[in-house]
């Protein structure tokens, strides 16, 4: 994996994490979903690094979602689910 792409990870992980800290301690939901957006960009970034040496520059969980499902199916579950209402939160 390329030392970015380690990067881009990273923060995605200390996302997580923040959303997660600031969801145990009632902070305002609204920064919780903003969190959680950012996390869930970041990964699906990561993925298309991963899978294909690059992502595009855009925030758009919508437009990345479309980009992995073309490579993995699997990814289906989130645009079932709607992982994408997050992007309310960007």
């Amino acid at each position: 994996m390329k030392e970015d792409t380690k990067g881009l990870l990273i923060i995605a992980e200390d996302d997580l994490k923040a959303a997660k800290y600031m969801l145990e301690n009632n902070i305002s939901y609204r920064i919780v979903a903003f969190q959680c957006q950012q996390a869930v960009e970041k990964y699906l970034k990561v993925y298309l690094d991963y899978k294909t040496g690059s992502h595009p520059f855009v925030n758009s969980i919508t437009y990345l979602l479309k980009k992995c499902i073309k490579l993995d199916k699997d990814f289906e579950y989130l645009k079932d689910i709607k992982a994408n209402i997050l992007e309310e939160y960007y």
